[in-house]
């Protein structure tokens, strides 16, 4: 048996599987990525199967560290179960066919996974198997209204009131900070607006922006994760607690005509608690005589480097300076490859989309924003970066 060079079975062998859906699970990468191992091993005999599990894991939200799903997931998110039971059934069928198989497969299990338990040898082959491809990163993140995509395929109606952006408009629909429900169908928010770009949503820049826009003041529209999709029945809220707020901020300050330009507020230091050297923020006057920022930042956190891309967060606001209101807001993605980033760091100033090679937006709110909440929209939604705390503190009232 050869564990480091099992290859993919193009139909899944003869295990009578039923086929793997033709839309790829979001995270199969465009980017070559080799597999480990154990997935090569587990995908040799599962085929299929294991790409319909990475598919229903990323539907529900369920990372690999949570297989098996428990008896309450299984319950509600029968889908899930459903697909995890199909692949342990031939997994375990083969180790009982070849009892000696079982030793050389957990000897490429990954050092923090080695010497499982027996009951728990098949939930920890498929956490291993499955990991790589729950958290790859896939271009289709980067596309906006594609009809093409799953939730459209599922719900086309939604393109209708869906911009070119890609953004929907929330206003009248069933919201919650985590999810949105439609039809019968519970909607996961857009990757780039999950912590760290993969975790649990930011619920604190999703509920800031839900309330903001609470009542007729002002309009938001919001990414979806086009590509994942589950049964309103089967999302359970989770907690995490986290909460990123902006300070009060001084009127005086933003209304001011005069005070425009650019800041850049830096971080000479590195490492794990240093992860963002630098923060750009420009303020100039428009046509309109309204203020107009761009703030973009800098970062070495791990979770910005996905798909051989540097993902960086960026916003971009309107305020009139005569009614003392902000009047728009949006949060953006700029996606730079290895070399784009290196000549955006040589630059002292907030730069045009056109420098980055990818681009999605994921939130804008358009309408009577207060200056409280679009603090702590700026504040959410550079979740982490302590230089733009820092920079909304020398705008503060305090």
């Amino acid at each position: 048996m050869d564990l480091t060079g099992a290859a993919k079975p193009e139909d899944g062998g003869d295990m009578g599987a039923e086929p793997a859906s033709e839309v790829e699970p979001q995270g199969a990468s465009d980017e070559t990525t080799e597999c480990t191992p154990v997935e090569q091993w587990v995908r040799s005999i599962l085929g299929a199967l294991l790409d319909d599990l990475v598919i229903a894991m990323r539907d529900h939200i369920a990372p690999p560290l949570t297989l098996p799903p428990s008896e309450h997931v299984a319950t509600r998110a029968p889908e899930l179960a459903a697909a995890y039971d199909a692949c342990a059934k031939l997994l375990d069928q083969r180790f009982v066919e070849n009892p000696a198989e079982a030793a050389e497969v957990r000897g490429i299990l990954p050092w923090h996974l080695t010497d499982p338990k027996e009951e728990h040898f098949i939930a920890t082959l498929l956490e291993a198997a499955t990991f790589m491809e729950y958290y790859a990163f896939d271009e289709a993140v980067f596309a906006a209204k594609d009809p093409t995509a799953r939730l459209y395929a599922a719900h086309p109606e939604l393109l209708d009131d869906t911009d070119d952006d890609g953004l929907l408009r929330i206003s009248g629909r069933e919201v919650t900070p985590q999810v949105l429900f439609h039809r019968g169908s519970a909607i996961p928010y857009h990757r780039f607006l999950r912590r760290n770009f993969g975790g649990h949503v930011n619920d604190t820049l999703t509920q800031t922006l839900l309330e903001a826009s609470d009542g007729a003041a002002a309009e938001l529209r919001l990414a979806l994760n086009e590509q994942n999709i589950m049964a309103k029945s089967a999302f359970t809220p989770y907690f995490e607690h986290d909460y990123w707020f902006g300070p009060p901020l001084s009127p005086s300050v933003l209304d001011d005509p005069y005070k425009v330009g650019t800041t850049v507020h830096a971080d000479p230091r590195s490492g794990l608690m240093h992860e963002y050297p630098r923060l750009y923020v420009h303020w100039a006057m428009d046509k309109e005589g309204r203020k107009v920022v761009q703030i973009e930042e800098l970062s070495d956190d791990s979770g910005s480097n996905q798909g051989g891309y540097r993902i960086l967060r960026y916003l971009h606001a309107i305020r009139d300076i005569e009614r003392g209101t902000f009047i728009h807001c949006d949060g953006a993605v700029r996606a730079y490859t290895s070399e784009q980033y290196a000549l955006r760091c040589r630059k002292e100033f907030v730069t045009g989309r056109e420098s980055a090679s990818r681009y999605r937006k994921v939130f804008r709110l358009d309408g009577s924003i207060a200056t409280d909440a679009w603090s702590n929209i700026a504040a959410g939604w550079f979740r982490g970066n302590r230089l733009m705390t820092e920079y909304l503190q020398s705008l503060s009232s305090a």
